[in-house]
């Protein structure tokens, strides 16, 4: 429901709806009622997995491995896992800003390890360092 679909219905939208890691339910029930509007709300999971699947491919090279192409590659995961929209994750901001917790972070070190043949610690993807500065130290530490 929209929020003045709420206001109408005499309902209020509680304020955890509004953290990242609770928003795709609100997309969710927008894809619901705004059928004609799909394709513009979310991308279809084909198309994150295709474009995921290109950007390991170019970071796996040594010379496409750069922190660029590696913060491009954390966010397309990250928004494969988190179930949110690319466009949303800002690199610029920490992973749990998102909703990564130590089971997400656990995920992440995983596929670090068998798609970018990088070892990352659980604690460096949970830190308080923005994205892409971690991407710049993973692409550093494994030069």
């Amino acid at each position: 429901m929209s929020q003045e679909e709420l206001q109408r219905n005499g309902l209020v939208r509680t304020r955890f709806y509004s953290r990242s890691l609770w928003n795709h339910l609100q997309r969710r029930t927008i894809e619901k009622t705004t059928v004609t509007h799909r394709s513009a709300v979310s991308m279809p999971a084909r198309a994150v997995t295709g474009s995921s699947k290109h950007l390991v491919k170019d970071v796996q090279s040594s010379e496409g491995r750069t922190p660029l192409s590696v913060s491009r590659a954390i966010c397309e995961r990250l928004s494969e896992v988190l179930a949110i929209r690319t466009e949303d994750i800002d690199p610029s901001k920490p992973a749990h800003v998102y909703g990564v917790d130590s089971l997400v972070a656990m995920e992440m070190r995983v596929w670090f390890k068998e798609a970018l043949q990088m070892d990352v610690a659980v604690f460096e993807i949970m830190s308080n360092r923005p994205i892409e500065v971690l991407a710049r130290e993973v692409v550093l530490m494994h030069v």
